[in-house]
């Protein structure tokens, strides 16, 4: 049915109910299986209190970086067996966390930590989706274009800049991109997707587009920026503050933060900034001397045991806290006092130090929100802006953004809830990009109503036929592997349609290392001579044969001179375990990285050693065999293996896949590693 057909508004309430019931269904699931995650902190630092009304900032020195903080978010501090205080993340660079609180710090605070609920982000998105209702029909069009509701708008624009690096399927995308108000790029392992990205991008640019881009992960967006940075036209856009890169990105990129380029233009009320906190902290420690003393100095006041060896309560007030508190000069005349007019200077001199530090803390405040608003300024004057999905949901300045152009990459990994909201913020022109065969979004709810209104592919959800939609543009030339392993790839996962632009001879050398020199593709064939154990939490997977056989093949691989080894496992318990049997055989973990499939994603290695993992006693499991519709078994392994560009291993028991799963996607693989490459034995 066509938009015109229908109500914009009624539609946008129906998109909207079912992304919120989904998301309050998978919060659920979320809380039922993990509990809150805790980010340790080395050390507190007050950095401006709170006064008229406003929250206290304080400075959090994080132990180890993390990537669970995101700036606008709440989550809680936690103190040794201290009540939980709320705070909000101001801002996060490197292991540097600015925090907000109404509350008090702790006096004391001892193993300080923050404890973040990780069903937050659902719950701030449902309220941004609701938000979502009151925009304005127009404001609705290209996202219901991205969903398959509306048919994009195209207009052929004259190009300002060559792009003659691009090749032709990479050419026919930037084209695409151009005249249609809402394109989809689709960018298989090794086919250049980011750097194609990186041209369209500077096209848009130069037509005087404002974009937004944004991804599932900060290492994706910051994939990104080092794509412009390496392009001839690039770095002037990298420069001036016409780039600005939200939330928490990797140091290289820390310069391009909001608070970095407003520390830069507002250096002198920075500097203000940081005597007046001096100053300020050089008051309070007078004021609270002259609070003491006024204390002693009014009739009746308190005996401290400190009295008995510098004066007694009775006596004059001791010369070296009357110093502390008024310095030489002052407490010279105040010793000549009599006792009451003492109490009576005090008190006016406690009097004026209680002003003078309101008045300090009016003007830190003063400077503290010229500094924030000077960020929003930045913010809204860049010409490029990038940051998370989730920042995109829940940081204050992109609330109500709205950018020429908006890019979600990686699409193929992000919920669906997430994507319609990113897809409001574009006016003109929307691109998705990714690869609908590669990881899928992660839900942990197994109710059919949240996997379908979350974790469909938005390629699948435009377009029924990817390969055929005038939507999509496939990238159809591989620049990463061996033939030999991009022809396995690409007929297992992409019926047939990448072609290999990087000569064999050029991974020759790798080609020649060990296991099975002079074979790319290696079918290490256990045949049943390992066996598989459950292992927790289910359902995780054991095989210490396995691990055995995979160290042994790491120390061969190492022995010919690779250094660049990736080995992966489906299952966490398998990954520890082999990392244990390469501690055991004394191999430098520097040398080899050893995962499960989802850390490598973006990621490539000279040499991939795939663990299958299953065997007897157990069936086959989800993780690579799955042929449920929607299932993401072929996508894991068509992300293991695509990550290998000259020597791709596979460890698997080749008959028991074939008797027990014979259509999966890991039969499928086996076979193929059996028809273009060498079989060998475990035992070598």
């Amino acid at each position: 049915m066509a938009l015109t057909d229908q109500d914009p508004r009624a539609l946008c309430r129906r998109f909207v109910a079912s992304f919120r019931r989904a998301l309050e269904l998978e919060s659920q699931a979320v809380r039922a299986r993990y509990g809150p995650a805790v980010v340790p902190v080395a050390s507190l630092t007050e950095l401006a209190p709170a006064a008229a009304g406003q929250p206290r900032v304080v400075r959090a020195e994080l132990r180890a970086p993390s990537d669970r903080l995101l700036p606008d978010m709440e989550c809680r501090l936690a103190c040794n067996s201290q009540a939980e205080i709320t705070v909000t993340v101001l801002s996060v660079t490197g292991l540097a966390v600015i925090l907000s609180t109404t509350a008090a710090l702790p006096p004391s605070p001892v193993e300080p930590r923050l404890v973040v609920h990780p069903e937050f982000l659902y719950e701030r998105l449902s309220a941004a989706l609701a938000d979502i209702l009151q925009l304005e029909p127009a404001r609705l069009h290209l996202a219901f274009t991205a969903f398959g509701v509306t048919p994009p708008q195209c207009r052929v624009n004259r190009l300002l800049l060559r792009h003659d690096g691009l090749n032709l399927s990479q050419g026919i995308a930037l084209g695409n991109a151009m005249k249609s108000s809402c394109a989809f790029i689709w960018g298989p392992p090794g086919t250049g997707k980011t750097t194609t990205l990186a041209r369209i991008l500077l096209e848009l640019l130069e037509q005087g587009h404002r974009i937004l881009v944004t991804s599932h992960t900060n290492a994706a967006v910051d994939q990104v920026l080092e794509a412009l940075r390496r392009t001839p036209e690039g770095s002037r856009w990298l420069e001036g503050g016409r780039t600005v890169r939200m939330g928490s990105p990797e140091a290289a990129w820390e310069d391009l933060t909001p608070w970095r380029l407003a520390e830069r233009r507002a250096a002198e009320d920075l500097e203000r900034r940081r005597r007046g906190r001096e100053h300020r902290r050089r008051l309070q420690e007078r004021l609270e001397a002259v609070r003491d003393l006024a204390g002693r100095a009014e009739p009746g006041g308190p005996q401290r045991q400190g009295d008995l060896f510098i004066g007694s309560a009775t006596e004059d007030l001791p010369r070296v806290l009357l110093e502390r508190a008024l310095g030489a000069r002052l407490s010279g005349h105040v010793a000549a006092l009599d006792r009451p007019a003492q109490a009576g200077f005090l008190r006016r001199r406690r009097g004026r130090l209680e002003a003078v530090l309101d008045a300090l803390d009016r003007a830190l405040l003063d400077q503290r929100q010229r500094l924030d608003a000077l960020q929003g300024e930045i913010v809204h004057s860049a010409r490029l802006v990038v940051a998370t999905a989730a920042a995109v949901s829940i940081h204050h300045l992109l609330h109500e953004d709205l950018f020429d152009t908006v890019v979600i990459d990686e699409a193929a990994m992000m919920i669906l809830p997430l994507i319609f909201l990113c897809a409001t913020r574009a006016s003109r022109k929307l691109l998705v990009v990714g690869d609908p065969r590669q990881l899928p979004a992660i839900v942990q709810s197994n109710a059919p109503y949240v996997r379908r209104a979350m974790a469909r592919n938005l390629f699948d959800v435009a377009a029924r036929n990817p390969f055929e939609s005038p939507l999509v543009s496939l990238l159809d030339e591989q620049y990463r592997m061996h033939p030999a392993i991009g022809d396995i790839v690409s007929q297992v996962f992409y019926r047939g349609r990448l072609r290999h632009a990087v000569p064999a001879a050029d991974l020759q050398h790798l080609v020649m290392a060990a296991p099975a020199r002079g074979s790319a593709v290696v079918l290490v064939d256990t045949a049943g001579q390992t066996a598989c154990t459950a292992a927790e939490p289910p359902p995780s997977r054991l095989n210490h044969g396995n691990a055995r056989i995979v160290a042994r093949l790491v120390e061969e691989a190492l022995a010919s001179e690779l250094r660049s080894i990736a080995v992966i496992s489906p299952y966490r318990a398998q990954v520890r375990a082999i990392r244990a049997c390469l501690r055991e055989h004394h191999i430098d973990p520097a040398l080899v990285e050893c995962r499960t499939v989802h850390r490598f994603q973006g990621h490539e290695r000279d040499m991939v050693i795939l663990d299958t993992v299953d065997t007897e006693p157990f069936p086959p499991g989800v993780l690579l065999a799955d042929t449920r519709p929607g299932a993401g078994a072929a996508n894991l392994l068509n992300v293991a293996i695509s990550r290998a560009r000259g020597k791709l291993v596979v460890l698997a028991d080749r008959s028991y896949f074939e008797r027990a799963c014979p259509r999966a996607p890991i039969t499928q693989v086996v076979a193929a590693c059996a028809r273009t490459g060498v079989v060998l034995p475990p035992e070598g």
